[in-house]
């Protein structure tokens, strides 16, 4: 019997592609559904048997611009992303 859920994994880096530890995804479906992950030591999160449908991944850590991505999560299938993350300007 096949998998009714799809996954989303990837990893988030500053734009010299060092892994970004730390920072917050979260992943919003339509309607009310939302999941929220940290990254781990090396930048990377997964949202396992995540319902097949359209998120809107956002990705959030200080000192740092959010990023905000569509994704489209198929039924048995695995959605990979690679997110950079650009240093927020300090204004003052």
């Amino acid at each position: 019997m096949a998998d009714v859920f799809g996954s989303i994994i990837g990893q988030v880096h500053d734009p010299e592609g060092f892994p970004l530890p730390g920072a917050t995804v979260t992943a919003r479906g339509t309607g009310s559904s939302e999941r929220v992950t940290v990254t781990d030591a090396g930048g990377r999160f997964r949202f396992p048997d995540t319902p097949p449908g359209a998120y809107t991944v956002i990705a959030e850590l200080e000192g740092f611009t959010t990023s905000r991505r569509q994704v489209t999560v198929p039924i048995d299938r695995t959605v990979d992303m690679e997110i950079t993350l650009q240093i927020a300007q300090v204004v003052g």
